[in-house]
């Protein structure tokens, strides 16, 4: 957990199109996260915040996979996979497009996929879904889902 400022906490939903892990909220307020911080500096991909209007857009015009994330701000064992999706962000780059995509405030991409559990992986290439991981899982089993896939 990063530590924030003064005594408000740092949690909150990030707009769509923002990149996830600024460490800001919709209020304006700014998280201190040292940690991430120094890892910011390395990274070669980004996570983004995607919606029901621009999914299919996004998923269609990419070159790269996109990998979509469906989870819930309540969810806990979403927030296991975040960790997870930074390293798959570091690892693949520019070879890999991440987005997430909030289960509760999207419910027509929620239907159209058939997502009855979260958190829901679902990798597209070529615009057409390829496959998905329904639940919390390792780290290891995210490696492996990527090189089958990708």
């Amino acid at each position: 957990m990063g530590v924030a400022e003064g005594s408000r906490a740092c949690a909150g939903f990030i707009p769509a199109g923002s990149v996830v892990g600024e460490g800001k909220r919709r209020d304006g307020f700014v998280c201190r996260r040292p940690s991430y911080q120094r890892t910011l500096a390395v990274r070669r991909g980004e996570i983004v915040e995607s919606s029901d209007a621009v999914l299919d857009q996004q998923v269609s015009s990419s070159d790269a996979p996109v990998l979509v994330d469906f989870y819930a701000q309540w969810c806990g064992p979403c927030k296991l996979l975040n960790p997870i999706l930074d390293w798959a962000s570091d690892e693949y780059g520019s070879g890999l497009k991440i987005l997430k995509i909030d289960a509760d405030t999207n419910n027509k991409s929620v239907a159209k996929y058939n997502i009855s559990a979260l958190p829901t992986l679902i990798l597209f290439k070529n615009g057409e879904m390829k496959s998905q991981i329904i639940g919390a899982v390792a780290k290891s089993r995210v490696s492996e889902f990527l090189k089958e896939n990708i």
